[in-house]
């Protein structure tokens, strides 16, 4: 992204001072990465640029990924959706495999700047770990696992949970793939999410996938962007408590209640820790009746 070096220059954007490195392919990115201690990899820039400029995180090089065109795909087979790190989120919105996801539809909608969709991506999403990353909770809820290309050029495939629990450690790798299976019949994937203004940030957002059989659940995963602090995280004392019971009010609001137990958003100027709660289980409230009115 090297136009976001070219605005620095220019004074629209106050960075610290950067050096860009340009891997010729991921062999090179992860050795330039180990020969760099201070650099960190940059995709689109939307999540990276925000963070240097806050001081949040600290680099002194960046290692732009943007030409490695090979990690920017959507391919499904099998069952699988496999994503490459580069590809954005117009290009997830505008696959046909993923807007039959109703997850994916309501991400869509809770955009608002195209230039922004048409830059993030993927991989750069998942890299920071971030509360902010609305891609998060709904990759958690579909289960995703990611293989890594590490210092030493060897493959790892790991879940994304532990990936976001294990950031320190992980963040040093670099994502090569993001996979999922494809929800079958009666599997419903849903999202939901609330900002403030025009920002795409949520105060709070939820997702859930859920198999129904006839009214009652075989399993499901809920995930929530604040789970943990500003880390998101699957709530699995919901799931628990979800699987092999039928949908009813009931269960759904002791559900809801379960989630404002169960998690720790963060408090600051935008919103209290209290409200966070609420408004998560409010959000997987209004989930779930959508898809029992679709079950």
């Amino acid at each position: 992204m090297l136009w976001w070096f070219g605005l620095a220059l220019l004074g629209y954007v106050k960075l610290p001072r950067l050096v860009p490195l340009f891997p010729r392919d991921v062999m090179e990115a992860v050795q330039l990465r180990k020969e760099n201690p201070d650099a960190e990899y940059l995709a689109g820039g939307t999540a990276l640029i925000p963070l240097l400029k806050s001081g949040a995180y600290r680099a002194g090089k960046l290692i732009d990924l943007s030409r490695l065109k090979e990690l920017r795909y959507i391919r499904v087979g099998d069952g699988v959706i496999r994503i490459g790190p580069l590809a954005t989120h117009a290009d997830i919105t505008n696959n046909t495999a993923l807007r039959s996801i109703n997850a994916f539809q309501n991400f869509a909608k809770g955009y608002t700047s195209p230039a922004v969709m048409n830059s993030a991506t993927v991989g750069g999403s998942i890299a920071i770990a971030s509360h902010t990353e609305d891609l998060i909770p709904i990759l958690l809820a579909l289960n995703t696992e990611l293989t890594l290309l590490t210092p030493d050029g060897g493959k790892l495939v790991v879940e994304l949970e532990k990936y976001v629990k294990e950031h320190n450690k992980l963040k040093e790798y670099l994502i090569l793939e993001v996979a999922f299976k494809l929800p079958a019949s009666g599997v419903l994937c849903d999202f939901e999410k609330l900002a403030l203004g025009i920002s795409r940030i949520p105060l709070s957002s939820v997702a859930v996938r859920v198999e129904l059989d006839r009214g009652r659940v075989n399993g499901a995963t809920v995930a929530v962007a604040q789970a943990y602090g500003t880390r998101p995280g699957r709530v699995r004392e919901v799931e628990e408590l979800l699987k092999r019971r039928e949908i009813t009010e009931e269960l759904i609001g002791e559900a809801a209640n379960k989630i404002k137990q169960s998690i720790s958003p963060p408090e600051d100027t935008q919103a209290s820790s209290w409200y966070r709660r609420e408004l998560a289980a409010s959000l997987f409230t209004r989930i779930m009746r959508r898809e029992v009115e679709h079950g």
